[in-house]
Parts: structure tokens; C-alpha cells; sequence
């Protein structure tokens, strides 16, 4: 039976051996996260080639590509910018969202308005569930208070997951600098009304001066 499992040297020829073979659904969920790599897949062409071979049974390709172009998301906190945030998402339906928060009531107030995926989590006191999360997702929102950011920047940085934050980067946020080009993730801070519409407002008078 069509299978989603592959390694990162594997041919043409044993991707489709494996795709006859049978594996059970476990095994290909197991392995899922490989081909939905947005980093991994289009570096191997062969494994494109298999996907689309006309060996793979019709339904399970749909299904694969169905849900490769699903984006995940996680927006960590349900305080006051959430909201917007998460609206802002759900205009986008290839994007999954999860919402992760030890504030129940808020986070069930917006699960109910917004189609996401809400999970109780205490980001300081949970690292390894934390790490869970992050390593299954494309990108970070973390809404969280400041002092938190660098704990979540370092499971991205663990799982080579790209982070966003609207806070000023402090100092240590700056010390993690190196570990991010490191993974190869981008880590972006002072991103929303302010900090960010300020240094929009300062580089317009830089540019009209």
C-alpha cells in the first residue's frame, strides 16, 4: 500500500518499493513530517518523482499534497493581541493553527470564535511539552511576556523552526543570536504596532529628510 515514509538518501526506486509495501498508517505518520518539510522535500527530486509516480494510489497522493500545503502554526499566548492575531490567520485556510496558553478562560473564548487547536500549556514550567509542540509546527508566534521569549527561541532553534515575537530583543534574546544562524531559522522580534510601527514612522523620516 502508498506509504509517506523516506529517508533523506533514498532513491526513486526504494521509495516505491516502500510504497507497495506494508507499512501501516503508523509507520507513515511516523515519518510524515519528512516529506512535509517545506526544507526537506523539494531538495529531493527523486522523492518528488515517486510522489507523483502513478504507482501511488490516487487518493493517498491527494491526501499528501492535500495536506503539504498546509501550514502549522503556533501562537503561543491568549492575552489581549491574540485575538487579532489569530484572526488574522484564520482568513487563511491552508493554515492550521494551535494555540497554546495557560489562561483557559481566554483560550477557550478564542477556540470558540476562531477555528484553532487549543492546548493547555505553562511555557515556563513545561519545556519538554513545549518542545513537543514546537517541533511539529512551521512558525512560532509567541505572544508571551518578554521574559519568555528566550525559552521559546530555544526550542525553535532545537527543532529548526522559524519564530516571531513582537517584543524588543533584549539582551538575551541577542545572546541566542548565533545558535539561530546556526539551525538556519529566522527569528524575528519588534514585530506589531510598537515596537514596529516606530521603526516604520523612523524610517520614513530618514527617507523624507
Amino acid at each position: 500500500r502508498c506509504c509517506y515514509r523516506a529517508s533523506s538518501v533514498a532513491t526513486e526506486q526504494s521509495v516505491l518499493r516502500l510504497c507497495n509495501s506494508g507499512w501501516d498508517s503508523g509507520d507513515c505518520q511516523r515519518h510524515f513530517k519528512f516529506l512535509t518539510n517545506p526544507i526537506c522535500y523539494p531538495m529531493h527530486h527523486n522523492l518528488w518523482k515517486a510522489r507523483t509516480s502513478p504507482q501511488w494510489c490516487e487518493t493517498e497522493r491527494i491526501q499528501f499534497l492535500s495536506m503539504s500545503t498546509k501550514k502549522k502554526v503556533l501562537v503561543l499566548g491568549s492575552g489581549y493581541v491574540s485575538g487579532p492575531v489569530l484572526e488574522y490567520l484564520s482568513r487563511d485556510n491552508n493554515i492550521e493553527i494551535t494555540l497554546g496558553s495557560d489562561m483557559t478562560n481566554q483560550m477557550q473564548q478564542l477556540s470558540k470564535k476562531y477555528n484553532i487547536n487549543p492546548v493547555s500549556l505553562t511555557v515556563g514550567k513545561q519545556e519538554a511539552k513545549l518542545q513537543s509542540l514546537v517541533e511539529s509546527q512551521d512558525l512560532v508566534i509567541s505572544l508571551l511576556p518578554y521574559v519568555l521569549h528566550p525559552v521559546v527561541a530555544k526550542a525553535c532553534i532545537e527543532s529548526r523552526v522559524n519564530m516571531v515575537t513582537a517584543s524588543y530583543i533584549t539582551p538575551a534574546m541577542k545572546e541566542l543570536e548565533k545558535s539561530v544562524d546556526d539551525a538556519g531559522i529566522t527569528v524575528i522580534g519588534e514585530l506589531g504596532l510598537d515596537p514596529g510601527l516606530d521603526h516604520m514612522l523612523a524610517m520614513e523620516t530618514i527617507d523624507t529628510a
